[in-house]
């Protein structure tokens, strides 16, 4: 249940800040690069002051059948916290953030998490760049070969 009454503080920059009544829900699904939903993965939800960067609350849960996770926080909120989510299934990890929204309007907010590490590509810049110049190596050493046979 959202408590609709909220107090208003002042911010460190003199702005409003609603500070939490009631609960704020974290949801997601943990899946690997496949989009295959990952049971038992450990997760840790942290919510960080953007002011000053500090840990305002923690909480944790475990995927299920589904790869789903929800963790609750109760009155240790504002509005604007990062949500940090860290997912691991014992073998690799991944992380995830958002920002949260207000829970009265958003009564679940939602982060998902991939486990795991892409396999480099070609289309990724270094390691064109890379097999690009061991294949003009060998096309520099192997015309120097030709021409020196001839």
């Amino acid at each position: 249940m959202i408590v609709a009454a909220m107090p208003v503080t002042p911010g460190s920059d003199g702005s409003a800040q609603i500070e939490g009544v009631g609960p704020a829900v974290i949801v997601g699904r943990v899946a690997d690069l496949s989009d295959v939903p990952i049971e038992g993965a450990d997760v840790n939800v942290s919510l960080i002051d953007p002011g000053d960067s500090s840990l305002r609350a923690y909480g944790h849960d475990a995927t299920d059948g589904s790869g789903l996770y929800s963790v609750t926080f109760m009155d240790t909120w504002e509005i604007g916290d990062t949500i940090l989510v860290v997912a691991d299934d014992g073998v690799e990890s991944g992380t995830n953030g958002s920002v949260l929204l207000d829970p009265n309007t958003y009564l679940v907010q939602y982060v998902n998490v991939t486990v795991g590490t892409a396999i480099p590509e070609f289309s990724d810049l270094g390691t064109a760049l890379s097999v690009g110049g061991v294949l003009a190596m060998f096309m520099v050493v192997f015309s120097a070969r030709r021409r020196k046979s001839t």
